[in-house]
């Protein structure tokens, strides 16, 4: 099995997804692209060196770039969960939701913007924080995640939440803070398998997708 169901959502499982494929299609290992001095190669270290290709091209890289795809998407089951996620914008349920990723680089920091069917957007600043960690922001809330390569997937674990205005820290208790982790493993043909989940303890799932992208264009 390659992926596992949670509710009505398959979540990837990288390491099993990854075995499968080497095991079972023989695929071999590709060999990191260029980059170097990348906000991901910087983070990961020697790690960098260990991913897929595939993943590698769309995160190691120091081109801006845009990329396609679809996805799974699915709201929380609760009703606050999808009151909160329809007032913060957050896209849709649908199964097959296309999607569209635009990387924008420049020095130490990446934009992100995620679309979703068109219309829904997830925009995010990402850069470099203490050895080993990325920290992501959306609008005032920052993540602070932990990056590591399990096989030759790329895994984000979140390690702290925190709002930010201006120059102010304001870290917020984990049983309050929305949980992020994410996943991105090769595809079986091109391009990289992204699973994504957001989680809070009060309110529980926030939103979930999972889906394949690939790099379309390279933004110069």
């Amino acid at each position: 099995m390659l992926v596992r169901p949670v509710g009505q959502l398959l979540v990837l499982e990288p390491k099993r997804f990854v075995d499968h494929m080497h095991n079972s299609q023989g695929q071999q290992r590709l060999a990191s692209p260029a980059g170097l001095g990348s906000l991901y190669e910087r983070v990961l270290g020697e790690q960098a060196t260990r991913l897929h290709a595939q993943v590698a091209a769309l995160h190691c890289g120091t081109a801006s770039l845009r990329a396609t795809g679809r996805m799974r998407v699915e709201r929380g089951s609760g009703l606050l969960s999808r009151l909160v996620a329809m007032v913060v914008g957050l896209p849709r349920s649908g199964s097959d939701v296309p999607t569209r990723l635009v990387i924008v680089r420049h020095g130490g920091c990446e934009r992100w913007v995620r679309e979703f069917g068109g219309a829904a957007a997830i925009r995010s600043q990402q850069t470099g924080g203490r050895a080993g960690e990325l920290v992501e922001r959306f609008g005032v809330l920052a993540f602070v995640f932990v990056l590591d390569v399990a096989g030759e997937a790329l895994r984000f674990r979140q390690r702290a939440c925190h709002v930010r205005i201006g120059g102010v820290r304001l870290p917020i208790p984990s049983v309050l803070a929305p949980c992020v982790s994410a996943v991105v493993a090769p595809a079986a043909c091109r391009g990289a398998v992204v699973s994504v989940r957001v989680d809070t303890p009060l309110l529980g799932r926030l939103l979930a997708y999972v889906g394949t992208v690939q790099v379309q264009e390279i933004l110069r």
